[in-house]
């Protein structure tokens, strides 16, 4: 399948205005681990500003955003760490990291529902 999608094709014409990820095992090694097209177009996607974490309505004067450059869902760093249970240096700005962040960083399951950000810490316990 991937073939038939790449041949005798230059590259804008496969990505037509969909985004190209370039993944690098170690950025100073410039090593190519992967290279990856995505073939679905990036939608914002609605937030009503509310982060829930472990079933909690965070309250904060920070809200996730959706980032346009980016095409993902920014959320502030250390509002969601703090409820967490994680300890943050103090700081005088506020770092927002994309929503994934939680997930591939912290293992946390991370998802949006109904506008609302959700951060879930995963738990085999049943």
């Amino acid at each position: 399948m991937v073939r038939d999608v790449l041949f005798r094709r230059t590259l804008a014409e496969v990505l037509e205005g969909r985004n190209l990820r370039v993944i690098f095992e170690d950025a100073e090694k410039l090593e190519l681990v992967s290279v990856m097209v995505l073939f679905e177009t990036f939608e914002p996607i609605p937030l009503n500003g509310e982060i829930v974490v472990n079933g909690v309505i965070i309250d904060s004067e920070y809200v996730p955003y959706w980032c346009e450059s980016c095409n993902t869902v920014m959320v502030p760093l250390e509002v969601v760490a703090i409820a967490l249970g994680l300890e943050m240096g103090s700081g005088d700005s506020v770092t927002f990291v994309p929503l994934n962040f939680f997930r591939s960083v912290l293992g946390q399951t991370v998802y949006v529902f109904e506008g609302q950000v959700v951060v879930e810490t995963y738990s085999d316990m049943m």
